[in-house]
Formats: C-alpha cells, sequence, structure tokens
C-alpha cells in the first residue's frame, strides 16, 4: 500500500516510511493513498477465519508484510482475544489474554513483529497503532459472529477513551472500510477537549493532547479536507484555537459522541458491573462503560456496543 500526507497530496510514501516515522517530512501524518473496503462476502466470510488469521490479513493490507496466523501466534499467543457478553446489549473484548497480560504488550510485540528487526524504535508510530487497532478491531467483529454475540449485518456501537485515540481513529476507519459500525463514543477524563471539538466545534491549543492531535489531524483530512487540516495545524502552531462553522462540525462529527466521565467514576461502575454481571470489568473499560451509560442516557439504549478489556482486571473480591 502507498501513503499520501494530510498536508500534500503530491508525495507518494512506502509502508516502511509509516513503520518508522510518526509525520512525513512537510510534519504531516501518513494516510492511505487508497482505503480498501470489504465487500458483503468477505465480511460474512470474516466468522470462518480465526482472530489471529483476521489481525494477520488485515495487516497485509496496510504493509504487505506477508503476515500469517502464525506469526501473530507467535507474537502474543494463540488465543489473545476472548469475548464476554454482559447485560444491557454490551460486550467485552478482552484483549489482554497474553504474557503481558494488557493490549498496549500486545500492540507493541505485533508491531515488533511486523517491523522484523528493522529501522524500528521499541514504541509503535502513530500509523502502526491505527493500524493495528483497526485489524484487532475487524478481529473482534469476527469473534462476535462466531460467538453469535452479533448477527450478520447488524450495526453495532463501539466505545472507547480519548487517552487512546489511535483505537477512536481506527473504529474510523473500519466504519469507512465496510464494518458495520455505528455511533463510536468516546469517554474523555475531567478536561472535556474533545468533548469541546466535537458538539462545539472548537480546540483549544492550549489544551490539545499531543497523543489525539495526529488523530484529529486524520480524521480532518477524511472528513473535511486538506483545507481544513491546514487551518488546525495554522492554530496549533500560532496557539489560537481552532474553530469549525457549524456544516463543518456535523461533517466532521457524524457518527462520533463524547462524554465526559470523572476518573472516581469507574469505581462506581466497576462495583455496578460485578453486582449485575458477576464479572469484574478493569478500569478503563469502566470509564468506556460510563460514557456509553451517559450515551444511552441522551438517545436511549439501543445497539449492541463493544468495549475494549486493555489489561487483566485486578479483584480483591
Amino acid at each position: 500500500m502507498l501513503y499520501i500526507s494530510t498536508r500534500t497530496e503530491n508525495d507518494v510514501y512506502t509502508a516502511h516510511k509509516t513503520m518508522v516515522s510518526d509525520r512525513t517530512e512537510n510534519g504531516g501524518c501518513y494516510v492511505p493513498f487508497s482505503l480498501p473496503a470489504f465487500t458483503k462476502e468477505e465480511i460474512a466470510g470474516l466468522k470462518d477465519k480465526q482472530f489471529n488469521q483476521i489481525v494477520a490479513d488485515v495487516l497485509n493490507l496496510f504493509f504487505s508484510a506477508r503476515f500469517t496466523d502464525l506469526d501473530v501466534s507467535f507474537a502474543v499467543g494463540k488465543n489473545p482475544c476472548s469475548m464476554h457478553a454482559m447485560n444491557h446489549r454490551i460486550a467485552v473484548a478482552e484483549l489482554w489474554h497474553n504474557s503481558g497480560r494488557s493490549y498496549d504488550f500486545l500492540v507493541e510485540k505485533l508491531y515488533t513483529k511486523l517491523c522484523n528487526h528493522e529501522d524500528c524504535s521499541n514504541v509503535p508510530t502513530d500509523w502502526a497503532k491505527i493500524a493495528i487497532d483497526l485489524a484487532v478491531l475487524i478481529g473482534v467483529y469476527a469473534e462476535m459472529l462466531r460467538d453469535e454475540i452479533v448477527d450478520l449485518g447488524q450495526i453495532i456501537d463501539v466505545s472507547f477513551d480519548t487517552e487512546h485515540f489511535s483505537t477512536i481513529c481506527a473504529a474510523w476507519y473500519a466504519r469507512k472500510m465496510g464494518i458495520p459500525i455505528g455511533t463510536i463514543i468516546c469517554t474523555e477524563k475531567d478536561n472535556g477537549t474533545i468533548w469541546d471539538l466535537l458538539h462545539r466545534g472548537t480546540l483549544s491549543a492550549s489544551h490539545a493532547d499531543n497523543s489525539a492531535v495526529s488523530a484529529v489531524e486524520r480524521l480532518l483530512f477524511g472528513t473535511l479536507g486538506a483545507e481544513a487540516v491546514k487551518e488546525f495545524v495554522d492554530c496549533l502552531e500560532n496557539r489560537r484555537t481552532f474553530t469549525m462553522v457549524e456544516e463543518e462540525r456535523v461533517v466532521f462529527s457524524d457518527g462520533l459522541f463524547c462524554s465526559v466521565a470523572g476518573s472516581d467514576r469507574a469505581a462506581t461502575v466497576i462495583n455496578s458491573v460485578y453486582r449485575s454481571n458477576a464479572y469484574t470489568i478493569d478500569n478503563e473499560a469502566a470509564l468506556c462503560y460510563g460514557g456509553l451509560q451517559d450515551y444511552r442516557a441522551r438517545n436511549g439504549e439501543g445497539r449492541l456496543t463493544v468495549l475494549f478489556g486493555r489489561c487483566a482486571p485486578v479483584s480483591d473480591r
């Protein structure tokens, strides 16, 4: 696959460049020149493949890595994902079933295996994280089909925290590729920066989280184009507040919802989930559960929603 920059479409980059650097020479973010899309038949066929095979197949789309399911198994184990269905149409994808007991470990090991000892650091690049999140999310969807948690063609919602904005960006790309994702719920701790962006169309340069800036730039490029990115970058560089007009905000935030949940919310959710499901949820998934509660309080309980379990929960019960 070839890539272009969010700040100019004149230059083309190889997949290798996205593996060894976060930004292009002009400071832009790498985005696919042409995003692959799944046919209905290909989506139906996902349930016939194992999680590790799907992760390998999707990563091969973006990196031409000749990955196999054995490569994924060697990196993160044979069964790194386990689904847990709960009450109220909520499912948790436990992605910590590996020797490191965390999703971060899974991402790092897959990145290392992808790099194959080339000029890579130990920390995945921005695009590598998004691509791995994307591959895992599609694998999770297939697990849900196989476990009959979801029916073929049934639209699902997802809820992720904004500290892992690469996963939010990955869900946006997965939806563009044909995976039936409805609303992407973004749960934010306390400060409300992403809430302002999605619901008011503003982002203060002084409050912009560096971990989210590149993902926001990619979403701006994908929804509003290069001119919006140019304005966004100018505002960040000159410490001004980036502002979208209402028509732009509606386009940018289509299918996205943000909730602000205080850090103390997780403990309340953990206790509530345990009482109602006899299941211990981890802190980050609990925060996203809280964001989902806010979304449903506003819109009514609706579609089946998926959360990522990013680390093995610790329980004193």
